[in-house]
């Protein structure tokens, strides 16, 4: 008995520390982004678009790089196990895979979900990829919570409760 208990205690603390890895990287995509879109790199003529191109594409590459490098560190400092660094990767990939989609859940639940930190938009997202993919709604709503409070405000963690709850339905979940 005991011996279970102490296994369902760490496997909830892996997923627990899965979701916060997984906010992390998504917080810093969110990060990169920002500062690409906001330099307005608007060519003034059709000779300069070639060039502002080529500095996108470089821009880019160099925000890839940064990404990775950000990620492998962040692996090393963290020092997660395998099947929790493989579980963050699995949310990682299914919240950019889905992005627009979560976030008009969001729109449709609260509004415009641009206004959000970029912590508070990543928890949704999380959460609405969890409920999307099947896991129960109660549990991915309870530890978006737990997540809130630790990363964010309790003001948020009441946002995030109110908007996860309202798209259960999102997921096809009452």
């Amino acid at each position: 008995m005991r011996h279970n208990l102490q296994h369902q205690t760490k496997s909830k603390t892996n997923q627990r520390r899965s979701r916060e890895l997984a906010l992390q990287i998504l917080f810093k995509l969110d990060c990169l982004n920002s500062k690409n879109t906001s330099s307005n790199n608007k060519p003034s003529d059709i000779s300069q678009a070639s060039s502002v191109s080529n500095q996108d594409t470089k821009k880019q590459s160099e925000d890839e790089l940064s990404f990775l490098v950000y990620k492998n560190l962040l692996k090393e400092l963290i020092r997660v196990d395998g099947k929790c660094w493989k579980e963050a990767n699995y949310l990682v990939e299914g919240v950019l895979g889905k992005k627009d989609i979560l976030d008009s859940v969001v729109e449709d639940n609260m509004g415009d979900a641009e206004r959000l930190s970029y912590v508070d938009r990543n928890i949704l997202r999380i959460g609405l990829y969890e409920m999307s993919v099947g896991k129960k709604p109660n549990i991915v709503i309870n530890e978006a919570i737990e997540v809130a409070k630790t990363y964010s405000t309790t003001e948020s963690s009441k946002l995030v409760n109110r908007v996860l709850d309202q798209a259960k339905t999102f997921a096809g979940n009452k």
